[in-house]
């Protein structure tokens, strides 16, 4: 490596390098790629457990792009409802959602809808502010 192209790369952290590790790491288990026990050498030549460091599987997406705002929609063309309500609907279309989950993924869906003005809150029921 020649200095100017030392210059132009900048200063490299361990941070940096570690974290580019456990990214790729990541990607490794994730995604079953090879080269994981080349990753966990450098991690370890670097002085970082390679265990130390957990990694949950890829979880598939609840829904797809926009399926969940779709049935959100859907249950309040029915006329206003509560979140809870929303959320029993989403739920029995969708069953492999806990109750919670279904009611977290609504509030935070119903609350992207608020801000672009697709629904309004008039407590305690939501509403398509097109009605």
């Amino acid at each position: 490596m020649t200095k100017k192209e030392h210059i132009r790369l900048g200063r490299v952290t361990e941070t940096s390098i570690r974290n580019a590790l456990l990214y790729i790491r990541a990607e490794c288990l994730r995604d079953g790629a090879e080269g994981l026990e080349h990753v966990d050498a450098l991690l370890r030549l670097r002085g970082h457990d390679p265990e130390a460091f957990g990694f949950a599987e890829k979880r598939p997406k609840a829904f797809k792009k926009g399926e969940l705002r779709r049935l959100i929609v859907k249950a309040l063309r029915e006329g206003p409802k509560t979140g809870k309500e929303i959320a029993e609907a989403v739920r029995s279309h969708h069953g492999g959602l806990t109750e919670v989950q279904a009611y977290r993924k609504v509030y935070s869906a119903l609350d992207g809808m608020k801000k672009r003005g697709v629904v309004i809150h008039l407590s305690p029921d939501w509403r398509l502010a097109s009605d």
